[in-house]
């Protein structure tokens, strides 16, 4: 409860002066800050004001209310998309490029949903300030999503260019819509108790000699951003089968439309001493909903989990783990605890306890409903804050026994927290939907506890031939047991003449996928450029030079020559069955498909003019 709390303003320093991470970003630059031909200027649109001060004033109130998240923005319900506004321009190479800016006078920073969001391969969005000075993106086909959203994170400026790109020959059109923009009213730190690096100063960054051995469970605690304006932790946690499905556990009063969740991953000290300058952090967006156990202050049941499950594997790049679990109902077996967490939204913390777990009711309810695990106090002063809602709860041997649900501890005191128990959430509500177990035993084996999972990774390896001529996604790095699919794309002008996958031609498909990877492969892509064929031919009594059927190159420009006999002449040229008169000579230019040239001739004539003088003929 206490623990769904403010984004502090660490973050919003975390947002100003680093640059955004990756959800899933392929970087580059924004084609409209960097061509010159763009022949339209941006177009506005403002969306309605908002009402501050009404908002403030209910601040005032909700900012005091545990169950409600601290709140920095109003979402804006919008319609906007490449249908309805912006401007498209046709680039020279037969791209498109549709930009629209969005103005919201005032605000602090403002973030998007689109929905839906389907982009074919190729195709670029970016998302950068007027300025060009913070950019996000590119975003690309990789972030499409079965259920067609796509939520982006923040951007510090009451103005923003939205910007869509989409090659000349892309599979379909893209489909794009902006359904909700997010006004950053209110700065974080404006009501934030402690500053980027002092969550507490009773907190212990992750990289402290205290927490060396932790350092797998660590991999797997991650920072949640949900409904665009909360944030809590959740934890990557393992299922009985080690296949990398990547479920997420966190707390119940933490859920929000899965679909527009943002994880964070690695956001976190490399050192024990707090960082100078907020670190990097790693992010994936977007979830499926599996299941979620909601506590209820009537009757006091229900253990507040909720399970995710992400709609992206994480990368190789992350270097992620799938914490264990321990389903245990007995605290006797348990001899000392770890919390691993976001507090306030800070850099990762550790905690611990080696005081006796309890089994318990949440908070002040009787403790012989035993939801919940109650930590009576944590060692050396560290705790849990705000934002560590969500968190797991490890048993000494590294396993997940519980998240985080809410409690009374803070820097300064030794009061308790209460965590959901796994071993409640297991079976939970008895339907798919509100227990662990479906989705963390589908081997149906009822473990009573299981190990954590570090994936094995193999390396695809993409290439172009060295005359180019298009795209291939790039290297990749597959999960093991995992699928991972390649898109092709020709530039305009040229076509897949070959794909080789592991030294063996597949044809010239446009995407080719690897299934159940267990070793490293390579793929190969082979472009060749396009001809088109200008098939030419005379009439009797004169020639066209060349003549035949003429393989030229997408593009190019080809010149032919007419030559009438001695005693003929040029009757007519057709060029595609159309008269172009009777040139000497006639030009394809820029061409882009097959023609036909035909000419036909006639024969020269001459007038005598005979004449007689008189008496005679």
């Amino acid at each position: 409860m206490k623990h769904l709390q403010p984004i502090v303003f660490s973050l919003l320093w975390f947002f100003v002066f680093f640059p955004a991470s990756a959800q899933l970003m392929q970087g580059g630059t924004p084609p409209g800050l960097q061509r010159t031909e763009l022949l339209y200027p941006v177009s506005y649109t403002k969306v309605s004001a908002i009402q501050v001060q009404q908002l403030i004033e209910e601040d005032q109130t909700w900012d005091t209310i545990p169950e409600i998240p601290w709140r920095f923005g109003e979402n804006i319900e919008v319609d906007i998309s490449p249908d309805n506004s912006g401007t498209w321009q046709k680039l020279p190479d037969g791209a498109r490029l549709w930009q629209k800016g969005i103005h919201s006078p005032g605000a602090i920073s403002i973030n998007l949903v689109f929905q839906p969001y389907q982009l074919p391969p190729g195709a670029k969005l970016f998302i950068y300030t007027p300025d060009g000075k913070e950019i996000l993106g590119a975003f690309d086909h990789r972030n499409n999503q079965e259920d067609g959203y796509f939520a982006t994170s923040l951007i510090f400026s009451d103005s923003i260019i939205v910007e869509y790109f989409e090659p000349a020959r892309a599979a379909f059109n893209g489909q794009l819509r902006i359904e909700q923009l997010t006004h950053g009213y209110r700065d974080p730190g404006a009501f934030a108790e402690k500053a980027f690096g002092d969550s507490g100063n009773c907190n212990v960054n992750v990289a402290c000699e205290v927490a060396d051995a932790w350092g797998d469970q660590i991999r797997s605690v991650a920072l949640l951003l949900v409904g665009s304006s909360s944030f809590c932790t959740g934890a990557l946690i393992n299922n009985d089968t080690n296949d990398g499905t990547p479920y997420i556990l966190s707390a119940n009063h933490c859920y929000r439309n899965p679909s527009t969740v943002v994880f964070w991953f690695n956001w976190e000290s490399e050192t024990c001493n707090n960082p100078e300058s907020p670190p990097p952090h790693q992010a994936l967006s977007g979830a499926v909903q599996r299941a979620r156990f909601v506590y209820s202050h009537f009757n006091k049941t229900g253990s507040d989990f909720w399970l995710m499950e992400m709609n992206h594997l994480p990368p190789f790049e992350y270097n992620l783990f799938y914490s264990g679990w321990n389903r245990t109902e007995d605290p006797l077996s348990i001899d000392s605890v770890v919390g691993i967490h976001h507090p306030r939204g800070d850099i990762k913390k550790f905690s611990w306890s080696t005081d006796s777990l309890q089994v318990w009711g949440y908070g002040n309810a009787n403790d012989t409903l035993e939801t919940h695990w109650r930590v009576k106090s944590w060692d050396a002063g560290t705790t849990t804050e705000g934002g560590s809602s969500g968190s797991p709860l490890f048993d000494h041997q590294g396993r997940i026994i519980g998240q985080l649900h809410g409690g009374l501890a803070a820097c300064g005191n030794t009061d308790p927290d209460w965590y959901g128990r796994l071993s409640v959430s297991w079976t939970g509500g008895g339907a798919t939907t509100n227990a662990l177990k479906t989705w963390l035993d589908p081997l149906d084996t009822n473990p009573m506890a299981i190990n954590g999972y570090q994936p094995v990774y193999y390396l695809v390896t993409s290439s172009v031939g060295e005359n180019g001529g298009g795209t291939v996604d790039p290297s990749f790095h597959v999960m093991e047991n995992k699928n991972h699919t390649f898109s092709i794309l020709p530039e305009t002008g040229y076509f897949i003449e070959d794909v080789i996958v592991d030294g063996e031609s597949v044809g010239a498909v446009d995407s080719y996928t690897f299934e159940n990877v267990t070793q490293p492969h390579t793929i190969h892509i082979i472009f060749a450029s396009l001809t088109h064929t200008i098939t030419a031919t005379a009439g009797d009594n004169g020639t066209i030079t060349p003549s035949g059927e003429i393989s030229v190159e997408h593009g190019a420009t080809q010149t032919f020559t007419i030559t009438p006999d001695e005693g003929y002449f040029i009757e007519e040229v057709l060029a595609d069955g159309e008269s172009m008169g009777a040139p000497e000579s006639y030009t394809f230019e820029n061409i882009t498909q097959n023609h036909t040239l035909h000419a036909t001739f006639a024969i020269q004539t001459y007038t005598i003019t005979a004449t007689a003088g008189n008496n005679g003929t």
